[in-house]
């Protein structure tokens, strides 16, 4: 997995900037040591608007070429309301702006 990380890092088939890919594979790697099953408990936060009942936890997932190893990040965020609950952000979290991932930086190479 090291050495695809190194070989280039795609999301949604495009390429990551360098810092981007840095950042992803640091976070990947955080995670190679890990086998078995991880249960992890987290919560969102209530939403700003109360009347908001749609949350979704989104959660990245590194897999190599073959489909035979994965690295899920530890971290998470939390999207609400129509059109951001179910859908999954543009960008990785390190090229997100904000909480909820619906902004981001310039993260394709």
């Amino acid at each position: 997995m090291s050495m695809e990380m190194e070989s280039g890092t795609l999301m949604k088939g495009v390429k990551m900037k360098a810092d981007v890919k840095a950042a992803t594979k640091a976070t990947a790697e955080s995670t190679y040591t890990m086998t078995g099953n991880l249960e992890i408990t987290t919560s969102c936060p209530t939403p700003e608007d109360p009347m908001e009942t749609a949350i979704g936890y989104w959660v990245f997932v590194v897999d190599n070429h073959a489909g035979t190893a994965t690295a899920i990040q530890p971290i998470g965020v939390c999207r609400y309301g129509n059109g951001y609950w179910n859908v999954a952000p543009d960008c990785p979290f390190e090229a997100c702006i904000d909480a909820q991932c619906k902004e981001c930086r310039e993260w394709m190479e």
